[in-house]
């Protein structure tokens, strides 16, 4: 909500604060209500098209800063001259200032529902929220770093005191921000109940120190934590900062900086971490503010022709605090270390008052602790710095109070001079308290707050069309009653609503009209009362109106006529009078009003997040925005000298109870709408439409008989892109089954209607092959649905044209052509079809990495051309952060390339023989984790493997590579007695098969033993070897070589064969690699062999046409299936028999083979490992593929 806007609302409803209702009502509740939609139009989607969210350029392996600077980071000259200026020796005020450290508790707290923080010292905070604890940059060691510099102000506690935390924020890595001994001690503590958050490029440090839940994140990225005690959920969120990083001299820039936003169920914390002033901070506040609490830098800024780039001075962080919208700040980096700035250690505290001075800030609201202080943050800071003022001749100070119990502790504590001015506490109070606090709810319910979609549908507005009218009627009566003119008749208003809501369920409408009622009568008597609140001050007996102290004060004719109403309408149920009721009732009505309208826009914006967990979020969204507030205004009964009876928590829960029941019916019938929807599109759907109807028939009495045709023709208006209707239909068809239970229908009744439709879309239209055929990209989709664990489904071929004639579009122009035209903004159809299936972008490309990873160190750089031609179809703008990663895996394959021609080349020139290996460099920012498994490798490829690390040492100064030799694929040609076999196994197999060359017998010990793998894996191995038929074993846990007629003649056992995957004539593929992959289709024929030799025995004669028909059923990859390649087939068949030297018999059937035992010859072809780089001098790491 913008700035201005809310001004104008505050001074709209204060207004009618003021005024008489009978002449502002109707004015400023419409003005509140366009207002709110206007905002809702306009200036909020104005705001989100200003902010920018800049992304770290990443240039050679180093992160820079994307905006344009006001000040360049220092050279080394600009570093020389500032190491020789003179330092300040006191405060530029010339005042003495002590450093004062005091002893923090850290255990001794009770349970707090708002939000504090503790100064540790530097840049290091105990920040501690409902339902979590979190450690900012902790450094808490004498020293910072190994090179010495010490505190000034000495630490007061140790790591044991501190209290359970649950997630650790690392700003940058530099050592007064980051410091090992202390990541140690509390790893060493807390173990694996820790989780770190750290920026871009910093993982693997932690990884090596030994921390296991790390998370690394880049600027404008979110992640959301849960706590495991308490179970509370917060949105932890990565944001720009201008700075550096540098750890080592190699190291500058190559892992991210940034700050962090930690966003509560109720709070906001904003952790500047080390920074310069840029305009970044105004994106964030408009994204994420306003915070309650934010940690700002206000130390180590003088000289500024020096630090200005990289450290903020006061003027600047109190810049900052309004930038983000910072209810109340707390200054950091200041008094802890000697870091070199000019400006005394003291000086920091002082000039920022100064700057709020200046400024016309409270010094309250930027705040200086002592280290080990603690800032506690309550949502009525200003309202108590006003009342401070207000009562300091009295030394009477206002208590601040939690959200929960909002006016608890207010009364007594007020002057009596000031207790009949209660119009002026309350309206302290509504502007800087209650106003602040619900429009921080609104922005955050609806920017938070993702609905299932239309669940606020016809009956949730006809509630709140209810709410409008009986507003309007209730005041008229009211009004009415006052004059004289009309008596109050509950029952009669009622019945003139039910006219025109008939369909409504009557017990909900009459307890939502009771609240309404109650809320309106009571602000019509308390403005009344209020005319009467000015009482000489005496000893008297308080009453709830006035506040005034007598037994018979001008209130208890007005006190009467509530007793009076009270009895007839409730059966002598007496509710107090209270002031402050009214306006914050009328306050909150409005808002929700205007919340529920702003909430169906979004949901109609937001349909393609359609999730059953949008259930969730609105009830939260109305225990907490509606009825929380309700219950806090009317639930105060603990000063209620008439004791009333209702139960007004039974009351709001029974209302939640019968609106979640309807909200999970109003759910489940939307789903199933939908899919008459997708069965009205496709024809012979007679019987299943008849099944639903009767299902929906029956799913309640409250249910008209028309409504089958309301939700036809409310969907036939809804007119859907191709691509939201397939993955509407994807999401459906796997959500639909819940669907029909939410709705209460029997279970038999339920799983046969699913099991009909099943079987129907299943017939029809298959999902992912609807899709398929829509995009035209057969082998894209089958190459990503595959590995995606996909299950598509081809259907009749005469679907096609039906289904491409459903739409209005040509499918031609749902996207370009990648490798003939550039990509544009139509891939983004298909990417955002991908990225739905999976369930999330996120979860899209971490997937896909993992794909793309396993296939370009099966084929190396052939591979590259058309992954880098995959990447170009599903790239959009939306994609980018995640593409750059998956493109800089293609370009690491390339950069490995040229290292491999490199020391080839000096291997050649220092004599060294050559051997078939082919290494992968990868950047470990990019790759996916890999399984690390130790295991020995023969002694050759070893030696070979510790020549290319020195020439890559050679090539890479101060880098030292180490084998991780689990990884790749091994190309064996196993042969006996003249007959070679072809396998692509993993090192593991290899390494194990090679042991047999000496021994008959080996146990799985020895193996392991010998390999110095784990017994699981060697196990795993030796029983792939088992179904291949190459080793047995024995009673005795031993192994042996089975004779070679055992042998199972199949290439790749116990994997997919690598597949060269093409797009129909747009990828141009050299005529090698088109050569090489039918070479490897024909070997992948070798499985299907058992099948064909038994042909060969059944029919008298078999021809290549007739094989191809008959295969054609089985293969997998059926379009590369030809005559030709059947013929070349049988072709490389005979040969083999040629070459074994069999009878014409034999060769004219080519049946089975008898091999006799002989000598077993292991070649070696290929092997791929995996290599992990080093810096060991200044302990940084790389991860490499080799």
């Amino acid at each position: 909500m913008t700035p201005i806007l809310r001004e104008i609302i505050k001074y709209v409803i204060l207004t009618h604060h003021y005024a008489n209702m009978n002449h502002c009502f109707t004015f400023s509740f419409v003005v509140l209500m366009l207002l709110l939609i206007l905002d809702a139009l306009v200036f909020k989607s104005f705001t989100m098209r200003d902010i920018k969210k800049w992304s770290p350029l990443v240039r050679a392996g180093r992160f820079q800063i994307p905006w344009k600077l006001e000040a360049s980071l220092p050279g080394i000259f600009a570093f020389i001259r500032w190491k020789l200026g003179s330092k300040h020796v006191r405060c530029f005020c010339d005042a003495e200032h002590n450093l004062e450290t005091i002893i923090p508790e850290f255990n001794n707290e009770s349970r707090f529902e708002g939000l504090h923080a503790t100064w540790l010292g530097h840049a290091s905070l105990l920040v501690k929220m409902k339902g979590g604890v979190f450690l900012t940059d902790p450094v808490l060691n004498e020293h910072h770093s190994w090179f010495g510099i010490k505190r000034i102000m000495p630490i007061s506690f140790s790591i044991s005191d501190l209290p359970k935390i649950n997630a650790v924020l690392i700003s940058h890595n530099h050592y007064d921000h980051l410091d090992s001994a202390t990541v140690g001690a509390l790893n060493e503590r807390f173990g694996d109940s820790l989780t770190w958050f750290v920026p871009m490029g910093l993982r693997e440090w932690f990884l090596q120190s030994q921390c296991k839940n790390v998370h690394q994140l880049t600027w404008w990225e979110e992640m959301q934590f849960k706590t495991e005690e308490e179970e509370e959920s917060f949105t932890i969120v990565c944001l720009p900062a201008q700075h550096w990083s540098w750890r080592s001299p190699l190291d500058k820039n190559k892992s991210l900086w940034c700050s962090w936003a930690i966003i509560g169920r109720n709070r906001r914390f904003f952790f500047a971490g080390d920074t310069g002033y840029c305009s970044s901070f105004q994106d964030i506040g408009n994204a994420f503010g306003p915070f309650d609490l934010a940690a700002i830098p206000i130390g180590c800024y003088e000289p500024r022709w020096f630090m200005k780039f990289q450290h903020v001075d006061p003027a600047e962080a109190v810049q900052i605090h309004l930038d983000v919208k910072a209810r109340q700040s707390l200054g950091i980096h200041w008094g802890t270390f000697q870091m070199g700035a000019y400006e005394h250690p003291t000086e920091p505290p002082c000039k920022l008052r100064q700057v709020l001075s200046s400024r016309n800030l409270g010094n309250d609201s930027f705040l200086t602790l002592p280290q080990g202080g603690k800032a506690e943050i309550y949502p009525c800071n200003e309202c108590a710095r006003v009342f401070r003022a207000e009562f300091e001749k009295e030394r009477h100070i206002l208590s601040c109070h939690t959200g929960v119990h909002i006016w608890t502790g207010m009364r007594p504590i007020y002057p009596t001079i000031l207790r009949s001015n209660y119009r002026f506490i309350f309206e302290c109070e509504l502007k800087n308290r209650i106003l602040p606090e619900f429009f921080a709810e609104i922005e955050k319910a609806i920017d938070e707050h993702v609905l299932a979609g239309k669940i606020i549908a016809k009956n949730i507005l006809k509630y709140i069309d209810v709410f409008n009218r009986a507003v309007t009627a209730l005041y008229g009566n009211l009004k009415k009653y006052e004059s004289g003119e009309f008596e109050l008749n509950w029952r009669n208003i009622v019945e003139e609503f039910k006219k025109y809501y008939h369909s409504l369920n009557l017990v909900k409408f009459e307890q939502l009209f009771e609240v309404l009622y109650r809320v309106w009568f009571w602000i019509h008597f308390s403005n009344q009362a209020s005319k009467f609140s000015s009482c000489e001050d005496r000893q008297r007996t308080s009453c709830q109106v006035c506040l005034e102290d007598t037994p018979s004060c001008v209130c208890q004719e007005f006190r009467s006529k509530i007793i009076e109403a009270n009895n007839f309408l409730y059966n002598g149920t007496f509710i107090a009078l209270d002031f402050r009721i009214p306006e914050l009732s009328l306050l909150c009505l409005r808002i929700a009003q205007g919340m529920v309208r702003d909430k169906i826009v979004i949901v109609v914006r937001r349909l393609e997040e359609y999730e059953f967990r949008g259930l969730q979020n609105i009830f939260s969204y109305l225990r907490k925005v509606v009825f929380g507030w309700l219950y806090v205004v009317m639930g105060r009964k603990a000063e209620d000298p008439f004791e009333a009876d209702l139960d007004l928590c039974a009351f709001l829960l029974r209302c939640e109870g019968n609106l979640q029941m309807a909200t999970f019916e109003i759910y489940g019938r939307i789903l199933i709408s939908m899919v008459f929807r997708l069965i009205e599109t496709f024809p012979t759907s007679y019987q299943i439409w008849m099944d639903l109807r009767y299902c929906m028939q029956r799913t309640g009495q409250s249910l008209d008989g028309d409504f089958i045709n309301e939700v036809k023709k409310f969907v036939k208006l809804r007119i859907l892109a191709q691509n939201t209707t397939t993955t509407r239909i994807l999401i459906l068809y796997i959500k639909l089954y819940r669907a029909l239970h939410i709705v209460f229908i029997p279970d038999s009744l339920a799983t046969g209607i699913f099991h009909n439709i099943q079987a129907f879309l299943k017939s029809r239209c298959n999902l992912l092959s609807r899709t398929i055929e829509l995009f035209r990209r057969p082998r894209l989709m089958k190459y990503l649905g595959q590995d995606l664990c996909f299950s598509p489904e081809t259907f009749p071929d005469e679907c096609t044209s039906e289904l491409e004639n459903k739409f209005k579009y040509p499918v031609e122009s749902l996207m370009d052509r990648p490798g003939i035209f550039p990509a544009t903004g139509k891939n983004f159809i298909t990417a955002r079809m991908l990225i739905d299936v999976s369930g999330s972008q996120q979860e899209f490309f971490n997937e896909y990495r993992k794909i793309l990873s396993t296939k370009l160190i099966k084929k190396f750089s052939r591979a590259c051309p058309f992954e880098y031609h995959i990447l170009k179809s599903i790239d959009s703008s939306a994609n980018s952060d995640h593409l750059y990663q998956c493109q800089m895996m293609i370009r690491d394959v390339l950069n490995s390339k040229r290292f491999e021609t490199s020391y080839s080349e000096k291997m050649i020139r220092d004599d060294v023989k050559l051997m078939p290996v082919h290494c992968i460099i990868a950047s470990a920012n990019s790759w996916p984790e890999f399984a690390k498994e130790s295991l020995v490798l023969p002694d050759s490829i070893g030696e070979y493997f510790s020549k290319i690390a020195e020439y890559f040492k050679q090539w890479k100064r101060s880098r030292i590579l180490h084998l991780l030799p689990n990884l790749g694929s091994v190309h064996l040609h196993l042969g006996m007695n003249g007959r070679q076999m072809l396998y692509i196994v993993e090192p593991c197999c290899a390494c194990i098969i090679l042991q047999f060359t000496n021994k008959i017998e080996i146990s799985i010990a020895e193996l392991c033993e010998k390999l110095k793998a784990p017994y699981k894996e060697i196990e795993r191995s030796l029983n792939f070897w088992l179904q291949a038929g190459v080793l047995g074993s024995k009673k005795n846990a031993s192994w042996y070589l089975r004779p070679s007629s055992n042998w199972v003649a199949q290439a790749c056992i116990g994997r997919r064969p690598c597949e060269e995957i093409g797009i129909e004539d747009e990828l141009t593929t050299s005529e090698e690699d088109a050569e090489d992959s039918v070479n490897e289709y024909i070997l992948s024929l070798e499985e299907y062999w058992p099948t064909i030799r038994g042909w060969f025995q059944r029919f008298d004669s078999l021809t290549p046409d007739r094989a191809y028909l008959m295969l054609k059923i089985l293969v997998r990859q059926k379009e590369m299936l030809t005559v030709d390649i059947v013929k070349r087939y049988f072709q490389m068949k005979l040969e083999q028999v040629m070459n074994d030297q069999k009878s014409d018999t034999e060769i004219a059937l080519l049946c089975s083979i008898n091999l006799t035992v002989g000598i077993l010859v292991i070649i070696i072809n290929t092997i791929p490992f995996s290599i992990l780089l080093v810096m060991k001098k200044f302990n940084s790491e790389i991860s490499l593929v080799f």
